[in-house]
């Protein structure tokens, strides 16, 4: 039968208290769940209070998460890849002030390179770098790429994977922001067959 929590009276640090908190756990590890998306999980750890933590059946994943969420089928496993069944979000900071930004930007460049159904895409001729296919690493990872913070600050720049790399693949290493008219130029090269060298920063 699911967990029914109920409040502790006595306090924690009392013997009775610990007591009653280590029975509480070995009642609790072991029971299973399923979120509102069908997919089952498993408690296998009691913290404190209210919070255990849990891991999933597909994805593995542990998190930690309270005992009234797992009760309304309200906890996500954050690493079940379904962008397009590649991508999957993690556990990222959405207190930073470019998040929903990024993820707009990474959610187009997963669709751009895995969607069947974009004319425009590049399935089959790019992939994103299997980092990438993690927003969380993505979100951390763009910051230092070149170029942010102009596209940070305004909407003319984009995030190219021609100048840097060989424009087969998104990721840390090949990629940078450039502003629209490069990208364009860098675009109307590789329809003639010019070839970037990186070292001289020419088209030759």
């Amino acid at each position: 039968m699911p967990y029914k929590w109920k409040q502790e009276r006595v306090p924690f640090t009392t013997k009775a208290a610990k007591n009653r908190a280590y029975n509480k756990a070995m009642e609790l590890k072991g029971t299973r769940y399923e979120n509102a998306d069908g997919l089952w999980l498993t408690i296998i750890y009691y913290h404190t209070g209210r919070q255990v933590d849990v891991q999933f059946d597909l994805s593995k994943s542990i998190r930690t998460v309270t005992l009234n969420n797992i009760l309304n089928k309200k906890v996500k496993d954050m690493y079940l890849r379904t962008v397009f069944g590649i991508g999957y979000l993690g556990h990222y900071d959405k207190d930073l002030p470019y998040e929903r930004k990024a993820k707009q930007l990474w959610q187009n460049v997963m669709k751009r390179c895995y969607s069947e159904t974009d004319d425009k895409g590049y399935k089959g001729k790019v992939i994103v770098d299997e980092r990438w296919h993690a927003y969380e690493n993505f979100l951390i990872d763009i910051a230092s790429l070149e170029g942010f913070n102009e596209w940070l600050n305004g909407t003319s720049y984009e995030l190219d994977k021609d100048k840097i790399g060989d424009g087969t693949v998104y990721s840390r290493q090949t990629c940078s922001f450039i502003h629209q008219r490069e990208n364009r130029q860098l675009q109307e090269n590789y329809r003639v067959n010019k070839a970037f060298n990186v070292e001289t920063r020419t088209w030759e």
